[in-house]
């Protein structure tokens, strides 16, 4: 996965982990559900390789392959008992930007730029919030 220019979960992954000592294994996990079909929407050729490996099946378009991907991705962060809620953390949707600025800080944003989307800080308020909501 990390191939495919996932940048943005790793920079996430350490501001949780510095902000909150979420374990960054978790944290990264936890990010690229919400990053995977975001990115892969961009350069869905480029997610084929993992898209395979979680089982997806052949015969169809990159697109949807990536998109069957991520869906498969969420499965198995869910199905292997990681906690998805932040909740045990103390994070909720009100820490978003606190979270999302440590993201931007100066030692995250090689992270960033190893994105394969680009990232405006939007952008990452966006997937901060995803990550601090789900449940």
């Amino acid at each position: 996965i990390a191939e495919c220019g996932t940048g943005v979960a790793h920079a996430v992954g350490h501001a949780l982990g510095a902000d909150a000592h979420v374990h960054h294994g978790r944290a990264v996990g936890l990010v690229l559900r919400a990053a995977f079909s975001w990115n892969a929407s961009v350069s869905p050729e480029r997610f084929d390789g993992v898209a395979t490996s979680l089982g997806v099946p052949t015969g169809a378009g990159a697109l949807e392959r990536a998109q069957m991907a991520a869906e498969a991705f969420d499965r198995l962060v869910r199905v292997s008992g990681v906690a998805v809620s932040l909740r045990d953390a103390g994070l909720s949707g009100a820490d978003a930007e606190r979270i999302a600025q440590k993201t931007l800080d100066p030692e995250n944003l090689p992270m960033c730029e190893n994105n394969v989307r680009p990232l405006t800080p939007a952008d990452v308020g966006s997937l901060v919030r995803e990550v601090l909501t789900a449940a």
